[in-house]
């Protein structure tokens, strides 16, 4: 009886070799991300990317979600591979949490030097228009830090909540743009003793001429306030989606105005616990009179102990919004200390809190792993160049901020979907092939 087509070998060789090229073409298809079955969700995209508090070793990213994701960024000096950076309150809890307001600061870095990097928004690679996003640091600065007194304060909501993971961008004409958001009590610290110009190459010092601006958002509603210098330490408390021009009153601007009595007077109801804020733990420092800073109950009294070769002792007075800070008049040596604090929280509990720093003799380029202190010293902020063309934003009342247009890695359409799903189908035409020369199975 003559031999069949399907009991010839030919056909079995042909369908194994179609299964091997299909399935080889369909690999590469889905491992070189031109095959995507689903899209980004819109919650993932970030808006209003913003790069602030550049200094000569650090520099912040935030942006807004209009959902709740995890956010991330990774960054080099050649492309995005060599270190991944968190958000800073995950690195502070040390879990990874999903937020609508994201601040990523990266640190440790080299002066003057350009970083490429991309964000991770939930599941997604964020590019500008296709490629990596860069922003250089500023240069050293020789001279020291001045003195000038953070600006604090506090955010609620219409509802007389507190308004946590609220971002607050300071700026005013001349200098550069600095950024944090709040806590979970709705409060708020900019250190401005690091505070660069516009040009980043000397600190900027504030004076009773400039006009402050704060633009302060969750995403979803903002608030745009102006006052003096006399008016940062505290700053009165705002409720946020009302517009306050505290130069000439308390009150929120008629545009959104509010019964009186919906302004909380920061005096009334206000506590707060015992916490140290600057530094944070491992934190480095070139400044050998480091400024310490945190928050307790309005008015108390803190006990300071730094252990070093000096083991200072000493006591400060909170201010009347919970505010307290401190500089040493003596320089520390340079290496490990500690500080601890103690005093009363809101039950009238004495709480004592420890941190761990280091200090570097100056002229020493701060070269180890540090965890973030963003809230209590963002470092100031050059004016960062986003490439593949970005389309800068000037908003009125944040000069220096740049909104970058950010694009998601192509997806490669239809065509390449068909492709893949040809491909699929033709291996498993070749596989069936296969199967009936080998085994003989009759038709």
């Amino acid at each position: 009886m003559r031999d069949s087509f399907w009991n010839k070998k030919i056909p079995g060789f042909f369908g194994l070799f179609f299964t091997i090229v299909s399935i080889a073409i369909t690999v590469y298809l889905v491992r070189a991300g031109i095959i995507y079955l689903t899209q980004a969700s819109p919650s993932e995209i970030p808006t209003n990317i913003k790069i602030t508090n550049i200094s000569d070793s650090s520099f912040s990213i935030t942006y807004t979600t209009s959902g709740r994701v995890s956010g991330s960024v990774n960054f080099g000096k050649t492309d995005d591979s060599e270190e991944t950076v968190l958000d800073e309150r995950d690195q502070l809890s040390e879990s990874l949490r999903q937020y609508k307001t994201h601040i990523i600061t990266p640190r440790n870095l080299i002066p003057s030097q350009k970083y490429n990097y991309s964000i991770l928004s939930g599941s997604e690679k964020i590019l500008s228009e296709g490629a990596l996003f860069e922003v250089e640091t500023g240069p050293k600065i020789d001279e020291s830090p001045s003195s000038q007194k953070p600006i604090v304060g506090k955010v609620i909501t219409e509802e007389g909540d507190p308004s946590s993971d609220t971002l607050v961008y300071f700026s005013t004409e001349g200098s550069q743009q600095i950024s944090t958001v709040t806590k979970e009590d709705g409060s708020y610290i900019l250190p401005l003793n690091s505070l660069r110009d516009e040009t980043l190459s000397s600190h900027f010092e504030l004076d009773n001429e400039n006009v402050i601006k704060l633009l302060i958002t969750d995403g979803e509603k903002t608030s745009n306030v102006t006052l003096t210098i006399g008016q940062i330490n505290p700053v009165p408390s705002v409720i946020l989606s009302n517009d306050y021009d505290f130069t000439v009153n308390l009150n929120p601007l008629p545009k959104n105005e509010l019964p009186e009595e919906s302004f909380p007077k920061k005096e009334e109801g206000f506590t707060q616990d015992p916490e140290i804020n600057t530094p944070e733990n491992n934190q480095s420092f070139t400044d050998q009179k480091p400024e310490f800073s945190g928050t307790a109950q309005p008015n108390a009294e803190i006990e300071i102990e730094i252990h070093s070769d000096e083991n200072i002792k000493t006591k400060v007075t909170a201010d009347s919004f919970g505010s307290w800070e401190y500089r040493p008049t003596d320089t520390l040596s340079p290496g490990e200390h500690t500080i601890t604090i103690k005093a009363k929280d809101s039950n009238g509990v004495l709480k004592t809190i420890m941190r761990r720093f280091t200090v570097f003799a100056q002229g020493t380029q701060v070269n180890q792993t540090a965890t973030p202190s963003a809230t209590l010293t963002p470092s100031p902020t050059p004016i960062p160049t986003i490439i593949a063309s970005p389309t800068p934003t000037l908003t009125p009342s944040l000069p220096s901020s740049i909104t970058a247009q950010p694009t998601i890695p192509p997806t490669g359409g239809e065509t390449s979907l068909v492709g893949g799903l040809l491909g699929a189908g033709v291996a498993i035409f070749g596989v069936i092939i296969f199967i009936l020369t080998r085994y003989k199975i009759p038709l």
